[in-house]
This record gives C-alpha cells, sequence and structure tokens, in this order.
C-alpha cells in the first residue's frame, strides 16, 4: 500500500468511527442559563422651591423635590430618608439654624433619625412628593442657609 492509500484508509476509519459515534447519541439537552442582578436605585429631582425656600414666612409641606424609587429585589426594599446637619438649615455662618420636616410617602418627622418606607415588592419606577415644613423665623439674620436630604435605597 502506498503512503496516499495509507491515509485514505485512515480518513475513511476515522469517518466511520464518527458515524458510530453520532449513532449513539440520536438526540442531546443543554441546559441554558441566565442571571439577573438585583439592581436598586433612587433618582431625585429636584423642584424650584428646593433652592428658595422662605425662612422669614415659613413654608408647610412645600415640595422639594420627587423621587423615583426602582428596584428589582424580589423580596422588596426600603427607602431611607435622613437629614444632616440635625434636620436644620444652618446659616453660612454656622451660628443660627433653623429646624424643618420632612414630609415623604405620607409620613413626616422631623428626621434626627432616618424615617424608611419599606416596599413589599419590586418596582420599575414608583414616584413619590419630598416635601418640607419650615416655621416661621421672622427674626432670622440675613443670609444664605444650607440643609440636606439623603435617601438610600436598599433590596431586601
Amino acid at each position: 500500500m502506498n503512503h496516499l492509500a495509507c491515509v485514505g484508509t485512515g480518513i475513511a476509519m476515522l469517518l466511520a468511527g464518527t458515524g458510530a459515534a453520532l449513532a449513539q447519541a440520536p438526540s442531546g439537552k443543554l441546559e441554558l442559563r441566565a442571571q439577573v442582578p438585583v439592581i436598586c436605585i433612587v433618582d431625585i429631582q429636584p423642584a424650584a422651591k428646593a433652592t428658595r425656600l422662605d425662612i422669614r414666612s415659613g413654608e408647610t409641606a412645600a415640595t422639594v423635590g420627587w423621587v423615583t424609587e426602582r428596584c428589582n429585589s424580589p423580596g422588596g426594599y426600603k427607602v431611607e430618608v435622613s437629614a444632616s446637619y440635625d434636620a436644620q438649615l444652618v446659616s453660612e455662618d454656622g451660628r443660627t439654624s433653623v429646624p424643618f420636616t420632612t414630609h415623604y410617602d405620607g409620613k413626616s418627622a422631623r428626621l434626627l433619625q432616618a424615617m424608611v418606607a419599606q416596599r413589599d415588592q419590586p418596582t420599575a419606577g414608583l414616584s413619590r412628593e419630598l416635601a418640607v415644613t419650615v416655621p416661621a423665623q421672622a427674626g432670622a439674620p440675613a443670609g444664605a442657609y444650607t440643609g440636606r436630604l439623603n435617601l438610600i435605597i436598599k433590596a431586601r
């Protein structure tokens, strides 16, 4: 047998072996898997009033922003609302402060501790109003005052 004939015989045997392997497995299964990570996002859109609060005349449940909650956790999630500076508007020089009350999700509180809104279901976009009440301080010194609201969303 010449060299070319040996190669041809080897290929024929290889193909015959492949046919036998295919004959042994007429069907098969392929398992598919996927993973969706938990994603929780809180988006805050400030209202014009957020930078124009009237300390001298006071404000009652003034809308300072709109919050959109998004979380795909099957167990639900929670949103914690807290305030910096002991829930006060503080003057630039730090000498004067004015307390404020926060309103979110049907609750109102002076946020010396976090206010928590619990959600039992995932949501693709739940919108809520964020508001504050500032008592009138007719004698408040002139100047800029700063406060801060903090929102944190956590999967449960």
